[in-house]
């Protein structure tokens, strides 16, 4: 079953998730997805992420979960990969980044584009992609800790 983060009612006084938390949570549900593929998963989730408005979890853990479950959906065997981190910024405030990279059929990046843009860009965030045919495809979300910040 997945694990899904439910934002709090207003003024519950809940403390705000861990990025940690939601990108564990999407993995879980790429494990589940990916059935008996032979794909490895791969987690690389920095311990120092900030935590997140409750308000926002379910937008984040939405958007992680369709990259991470659309890229197990177009590789049959290989690699998906989630790994998220805070980068230095040349002329802002340093971002988080998490990028779902997959060793997949590497055109398919129109479904997963079309769902996860509105999410992304709720939270006030960007999401490229790069994608080469028969290499795979990386999908890179970035946004402000500030943004979602409580």
């Amino acid at each position: 079953m997945t694990t899904v983060l439910q934002a709090p009612p207003a003024g519950s006084g809940t403390a705000a998730l861990q990025t940690e938390e939601i990108a564990h949570a999407a993995i879980n549900a790429a494990e589940i997805a990916k059935g008996d593929r032979q794909i490895t998963l791969i987690a690389q989730i920095a311990r120092d992420l900030p935590a997140i408005d409750p308000s926002a979890a379910p937008l984040l853990q939405e958007a992680l979960t369709t990259l991470l479950t659309t890229a197990v959906m177009r590789t049959e065997r290989g690699i998906v990969a989630l790994a998220a981190r805070v980068v230095p910024h040349t002329e802002k405030a340093p971002v988080v980044r998490i990028a779902v990279t997959d060793t997949g059929i590497g055109r398919a990046t129109g479904y997963a584009m079309d769902a996860c843009s509105p999410l992304v860009d709720r939270l006030g965030g960007t999401l490229t992609v790069e994608s080469a045919p028969g290499v795979g495809s990386c999908f890179t979300l970035e946004f402000a800790p500030s943004r979602l910040a409580l």
